[in-house]
């Protein structure tokens, strides 16, 4: 209270009306809940930008050619989506690429839908799984201080076979490997 009064007293500009309290609060367009009991924030992305995406990329989907000026924003848009979950990341490279791709012969301002066709069908998938429920990341305080279990998975693969062992704390929990036969069928051993 004693810095809000401080700040107010300076003549600097405060939104008050943008205050709030409790355990789940808006802020930058996410939704931050505080959950006590295991000591977690779950950061989860509102279903309205969710389907905002959702609508942007069918409309993208549908044409032959996407304005430049859209597909920045809906890169933004993504990108804050992708700064939250990882897995997004990737597919954003393809989208820059075909903003400044200057050999495609598109239309004045704008790129030829498929040059990002890939990434919107990935995205359109990713928005729209069932499995997935809210789009959300739950960040563990135990994890913050690096406390907890020592976690390892190594891969490996070749023209004749692949594997991989899962290792917690030092111990082997589990493995697997697998021969590809000259098929190409996988035959599990």
């Amino acid at each position: 209270v004693l810095s809000v009064v401080t700040w107010m007293a300076l003549g600097l500009p405060l939104s008050l009306h943008k205050a709030s309290r409790g355990t789940a609060l808006k802020w930058i367009g996410l939704v931050y809940t505080i959950n006590k009991a295991d000591r977690s924030v779950t950061v989860t992305i509102p279903d309205d930008k969710v389907q905002e995406l959702t609508e942007l990329t069918e409309d993208f989907i549908a044409k032959n050619v996407i304005a430049k000026k859209k597909l920045r924003t809906y890169i933004g848009k993504l990108n804050a989506v992708a700064s939250l979950l990882f897995t997004l990341r990737p597919f954003l490279s393809e989208m820059h690429a075909a903003l400044y791709d200057t050999s495609s012969h598109a239309p004045p301002n704008c790129v030829w839908t498929a040059q990002c066709l890939h990434t919107l069908t990935w995205i359109q998938v990713f928005l729209a799984s069932p499995l997935t429920g809210p789009l959300a990341r739950t960040f563990h305080l135990q994890a913050h201080l690096n406390q907890g279990a020592v976690i390892t998975i190594a891969t490996d693969a070749c023209p004749w076979g692949m594997g991989a062992i899962l290792v917690v704390n030092g111990i082997i929990m589990a493995f697997f490997a697998i021969r590809i036969s000259r098929q190409d069928e996988l035959v599990l051993r």
